[in-house]
């Protein structure tokens, strides 16, 4: 595929097709000439704002965000727990236009991503919100549109959603986790690591073992192992 039909093709569609996306990462506190320096000294695919580990206000995540759309750079954001599910349609709202979810281990937490993430039918995500990633408001029509699609089907169409394996748990369940409108799934290995010494598990002894498990898993679902 030439350089051109790949600029072409959405991040989305660049995932499944088994390609790297690069996401670099972007300090929580950074301001807008910060954002900006990041994407013309390293023109990311994505700035990935981890706020798993680190303070964040919602004026920081909305700054951050507004500060990427001027450059035409989505911001990737990894929220603090995957209990945090209901919450996330709150943070696309800001303008966050991919969610990564720490900590990912049963079918009942993936069920809960989707349904925040996504607008019906594929999820429960609501309607409406002023500063959605890419959102383009027509005056005097009330839809509104991206790329001459109704927002909500542009959005169900190009938005990327993933999340990490960090447990033993998540590495055996991860065929059931693999589920439609998850795009990607990583390993968060500190963790990963941890708590397989405390599990012992036959056949689970190192990061490899799992990642090796996994990539066999997510076989035929559509689902990409890391970026």
């Amino acid at each position: 595929m030439s350089t051109a039909e790949t600029d072409r093709l959405s991040i989305k569609q660049r995932i499944k097709n088994g390609e790297s996306i690069s996401a670099v990462r972007v300090p929580t506190n950074a301001d807008r000439e910060k954002a900006h320096a990041i994407i013309s000294e390293r023109h990311p695919d994505m700035l990935y704002l981890d706020t798993h580990h680190s303070p964040i206000t919602e004026w920081d995540i909305s700054r951050i965000c507004k500060a990427g759309q001027e450059l035409d750079t989505p911001v990737m954001m990894r929220i603090k727990h995957a209990c945090q599910a209901p919450l996330i349609s709150s943070l696309l709202d800001i303008g966050v236009f991919s969610i990564k979810v720490p900590t990912v281990e049963d079918e009942a937490t993936v069920d809960a991503i989707i349904d925040g993430f996504y607008y019906p039918p594929v999820g429960k995500r609501s309607l409406g919100g002023t500063n959605n990633y890419g959102e383009i408001k027509t005056p005097g029509v009330k839809d509104t549109e991206r790329d001459g699609l109704p927002y909500w089907q542009w959005w169900n169409e190009n938005a990327v959603l993933g999340f990490k394996i960090e447990t033993l748990k998540g590495v055996l369940n991860a065929r059931y986790l693999a589920k439609p409108g998850i795009d990607y799934v990583d390993f968060g290995n500190q963790d990963l690591k941890h708590d397989l010494a405390i599990q012992k598990h036959p056949g689970f002894e190192t990061i490899d073992d799992c990642k090796e498990f996994v990539k066999n898993a997510l076989q035929g679902t559509g689902v990409k192992f890391g970026l």
